[in-house]
Parts: C-alpha cells; sequence; structure tokens
C-alpha cells in the first residue's frame, strides 16, 4: 500500500471515529424518559399542550392580509423579547410568506405555529450561484437558542440548476421543528451546529440535500429525494 493511499485511509477513519464519537456523546445527553407524547423530556409538557390547536394563545398574530398584528414575520422576531425564559408564541395564518428569515441569537423560546404544512407557507429563491453564498442562501435561518415551529412549510423554490440553495438553516440548540414541510433542491436542509429534533416531518430534496455538523434526531419523518437534473 503507497503512503499517500494509507494517509487517506488513515484521515478518513479519523473522521469517521469523530462522527460517531459526537453521535455517542449526544445520546447520552438525551434523557431516557419522555413527557407522554414520545418527545424527548427536554420538549416539557407546557410546549406540547401549546402545540395543540385548541391551545394556541399566541403573544403575536401574524396575518398576511392585514387582520393581525404583523403582516411580516420578521417584524415579529424584532418584537419579540430578548433572552427571554419563557415561551414567546407567534401564530401564522395560513398565507405565502416571500420573505428571509434570520432570528438572531438573542432572541431564545420563540415558538412560531402554522396553520398546517400546507397552508402556512414561508418561500424564498436564494443560491450559491446567485450571490448569496451557501450559507447565506437559506429562506429561514435560526440562531436562537430552544427555537420551535410547528405546522409551517419552509421551501427554496430556486430550481436544480442553480445548485447550492439553502431552505432551512439551524444553528438553534435543543431546536424542534414538529410537523413542518422543508422542500429544496441541493444543499437545503443545512443543520449547521447544535442540539436538534425533527418529528413527524416532511423533507424533500435532490443533491446531499440533508447536511451540516449538527446533532440531530429524526423522528418519524418522511424523507424523499427529488428529480434531479439529467446526468
Amino acid at each position: 500500500m503507497s503512503t499517500i493511499l494509507k494517509d487517506k485511509i488513515i484521515v478518513s477513519l479519523e473522521k469517521v471515529t469523530t462522527l460517531v464519537n459526537d453521535q455517542w456523546a449526544f445520546m447520552q445527553q438525551m434523557p431516557d424518559d419522555t413527557v407522554g407524547h414520545d418527545f424527548q423530556s427536554w420538549f416539557d409538557s407546557h410546549d406540547w399542550k401549546l402545540m395543540q390547536a385548541n391551545a394556541i394563545s399566541a403573544n403575536i398574530t401574524i396575518a398576511f392580509d392585514g387582520f393581525g398584528d404583523f403582516t411580516s414575520i420578521m417584524e415579529a422576531v424584532k418584537a419579540a423579547p430578548n433572552n427571554n425564559l419563557a415561551r414567546f408564541v407567534i401564530y401564522i395564518k395560513k398565507a405565502t410568506y416571500k420573505e428571509y428569515m434570520s432570528i438572531p441569537q438573542n432572541k431564545w423560546n420563540i415558538m412560531m405555529v402554522g396553520d398546517s404544512m400546507d397552508q402556512t407557507i414561508i418561500s424564498g429563491s436564494h443560491s450559491n450561484t446567485t450571490g448569496y453564498g451557501t450559507y447565506g442562501s437559506a429562506t429561514f435561518a435560526v440562531d436562537g437558542q430552544q427555537f420551535v415551529a410547528v405546522d409551517i412549510a419552509f421551501e427554496n423554490i430556486v430550481g436544480p440548476e442553480e445548485g447550492q440553495a439553502v431552505t432551512l438553516r439551524s444553528d438553534s440548540d435543543f431546536s424542534i421543528f414538529y410537523q413542518c414541510r422543508i422542500q429544496g433542491y441541493q444543499d437545503m436542509l443545512y443543520q449547521h451546529h447544535n442540539r436538534q429534533f425533527y418529528r413527524e416531518c416532511r423533507i424533500s430534496g435532490t443533491v446531499d440535500f440533508i447536511f451540516g455538523d449538527a446533532l440531530v434526531v429524526f423522528q418519524k419523518c418522511e424523507i424523499l429525494s427529488r428529480q434531479a437534473l439529467p446526468g
């Protein structure tokens, strides 16, 4: 075996070992118990009750038609308190919202609840080739810890010919996405860092469409490969 090949194998094995060790450390941090609804216990019973359709008590309501507190999701995020230790619930009424979201690190404990993954849609079309870079192309990006999204669709509709185009980028520690649709093409679900949980989500893309360095659990999710470019 040549020295070059041997060195490449060693590097590859070191990467695999690091990945396995990271995943094992993550699983060790996850509690064994649940809170009565198959979620891990770091998603508490109060959060679970908030997610039920007949129990939503929103701090802010967003309505595209103007019959709410805001028409823009990002304006509602700006109105949320910084470094908040309690849940701040934003209800987003059914519509397609064509805007680019970036929830900063100081916006903690935000929960966004839509009407369903087919009715409340956040849509964008930025990509690497249109000058935003992969990281900057996200339709929806979240850094604030303990973010929760329920019954919302996240889309990047740029098309398969535009290369890397992120739909959702999460750096939110202990973030949860429940019954959400996450759809795009290449490199579209960017689980960049920290601990993340996806439950009963519909996730679809083309090339390398789930990627990143986060520690992630998928539970009862539907993961679909879409048609890429010919060849």
